[in-house]
């Protein structure tokens, strides 16, 4: 696989977690927690919560709908 055959998906990826990079940037996790239906919550140092969603399915958690594979950074 070439880079430049793919640089704008790996653009466009970057972009898209840039925000939720900047907020867990250097915390570690100090809880991962399975809240079932395949979606689980990481928590980290600095009170960052990430919710994701690891189905193929919409999926329901606490911040409101999941779309298939999406995650969502919460407090």
């Amino acid at each position: 696989m070439l880079y430049s055959d793919n640089k704008p998906v790996v653009v466009e990826a970057l972009k898209s977690y840039m925000s939720a990079y900047e907020k867990i940037n250097n915390s570690n996790i100090e809880r991962y927690e399975i809240l079932g239906n395949g979606v689980t919550k990481s928590i980290f140092a600095n009170g960052v919560s990430v919710y994701a969603n690891h189905t193929n399915e919409k999926i329901q958690s606490p911040v409101g709908d999941l779309e298939p594979y999406q995650f969502v950074v919460g407090n």
